[in-house]
């Protein structure tokens, strides 16, 4: 996402801030761990994720149930001049969905590398026929290489640092073969505010991605970035993929409230897309009363169904 954007969204945030003299301390979410190292919500008497496993049920649910990976190919090799593609996510919790989306974006990025080197030289053993057609093609082809990830993230109740480190230690024990970057919790604390509502943010530059952090309660964040929206446009008509991974709405309401779904239409690209595990009728008329068409399909292990839909 552009740095103006960027701005423009941290000074939204800031100005209402001020205007109606709006701040709080951060209120952290109390977790403790139950059968088969479950992390459970003490604020909201719910689980992070299910026993039969984290990265498999998110990876299902989220990076397979929006079509990343088959996505992004289509998007390396179509003629859209569009380089930015911007997923908002619901319920950050422990960054586990940004973890493997980031994962899933590194290996993407590292076939289309590979791809484009082995193009270039079986291109460079054939002749060719014009100089200046090879040059255009060339310059295009640095185009399609020039793709950034923006990963933008609701959190109202996030983990202190120490209960970060702690679900990543439970997780390896369980998936001993998750690389997972330890490094980030450092990244964690730096961006982790001490007031809400705020915004910030961290450039992975190596791997094109920026997150993008908006901290606070969901509904004092959508009243601020709906608020003067005509005029603002800051983030209308951008958001490519949504993860709702909020606690359930029994749990809590106020993550699947009307004015989230509200949301949700007014932020999505035409044909943008929405993946949850929630089934909840509460889910469904949201989303359909607000411009999705929805489908539930098979989920991962025990979960019996999950909920996808599009923007249109």
């Amino acid at each position: 996402m552009n740095e103006k954007i960027l701005l423009k969204l941290n000074n939204l945030i800031h100005t209402y801030k001020s205007k109606y003299n709006i701040q709080q301390n951060i209120i952290y979410n109390d977790i403790s761990i139950i059968e088969k190292n479950v992390i459970h919500s003490n604020l909201f008497n719910d689980i992070y994720y299910s026993k039969d496993g984290a990265l498999f049920e998110k990876e299902s649910v989220f990076l397979k149930g929006n079509e990343l990976d088959n996505r992004w190919q289509l998007w390396e090799m179509s003629d859209e001049n569009v380089s930015n593609f911007n997923i908002a996510e619901i319920g950050f919790g422990a960054g586990i969905n940004f973890l493997l989306t980031k994962n899933l974006w590194s290996e993407f990025k590292s076939k289309s590398k590979s791809k484009s080197k082995s193009k270039s030289k079986s291109k460079s053993k054939s002749k060719s026929k014009s100089k200046s057609k090879s040059k255009s093609k060339s310059k295009s082809k640095n185009k399609i290489k020039k793709l950034h990830l923006n990963y933008i993230s609701f959190e109202g109740y996030p983990l202190q640092k120490n209960d970060l480190k702690k679900v990543y230690e439970l997780l390896c024990e369980s998936n001993i073969n998750f690389n997972f970057d330890f490094d980030f919790i450092k990244i964690y604390e730096k961006i982790l505010p001490s007031e809400t509502p705020t915004m910030t943010s961290y450039s992975f530059e190596k791997e094109n991605i920026t997150l993008i952090l908006l901290w606070g309660p969901i509904e004092k964040l959508i009243e601020i970035l709906l608020q003067d929206l005509e005029q603002q446009d800051v983030l209308e008509g951008k958001i490519d993929a949504w993860y709702l991974d909020g606690f359930s709405p029994k749990c809590n309401s106020e993550m699947w409230s009307e004015n989230v779904f509200k949301m949700l239409n007014k932020f999505t690209k035409i044909d943008g897309t929405v993946a949850t595990y929630s089934v909840a009728d509460v889910v469904k008329k949201g989303l359909t009363g607000n411009g999705f068409e929805i489908k539930k399909i098979k989920g991962p292990k025990n979960k019996k169904e999950i909920l996808i839909g599009k923007k249109k």
